[in-house]
């Protein structure tokens, strides 16, 4: 299983494309003061990875109909973790697991249909795959996540 971990750098990249600037995910002071006491990684940045490792490794087209994300413990700045994805039929879970615990921290559904045509996956992602493209490119295409993934629904 591919480890994860989140660097600062890619939390800033995060809260720039998406527009969340909640100090929580950025502000290790402000964090500090939390129940947390550190910062915590964004839960649709969690759906993002997700989704991505999940149209990474299907090659087949899809139509996603609806996403259901539960987090059960929040991801802290600093953890390893790991992405398991089970798929039947139409119906995708990923569970989102710490390196060193047994129990998801996040489980998140995604519950498509085939398609002819591949919706939602960028082919040269960048936050898993193992030769990313540069950020660069992300943020020079106009900023936002609709550089990143483009979900569409009909």
């Amino acid at each position: 299983m591919q480890q994860i971990k989140i660097p600062d750098k890619h939390l800033k990249i995060f809260a720039k494309l998406s527009g969340d600037f909640n100090p929580i995910h950025l502000d290790k002071t402000y964090a500090s003061k939390s129940i947390f006491k550190t910062k915590i990684i964004y839960g649709i940045f969690q759906v993002f990875l997700a989704l991505e490792k999940f149209l990474t490794t299907n090659k087949s087209p899809i139509h996603l109909l609806k996403i259901s994300a539960n987090f059960l413990t929040p991801i802290l700045h600093g953890d390893k973790f790991y992405i398991q994805i089970d798929q039947s039929h139409n119906n995708v879970t990923c569970n989102i697991y710490l390196s060193n615990q047994n129990k998801p921290v996040s489980n998140i559904h995604f519950y498509f249909k085939n398609s002819k045509k591949l919706l939602g996956y960028r082919k040269n992602s960048h936050f898993l795959n193992k030769q990313p493209m540069e950020i660069n490119e992300l943020l020079q295409g106009g900023g936002g996540l609709q550089n990143y993934f483009s979900i569409q629904s009909y």
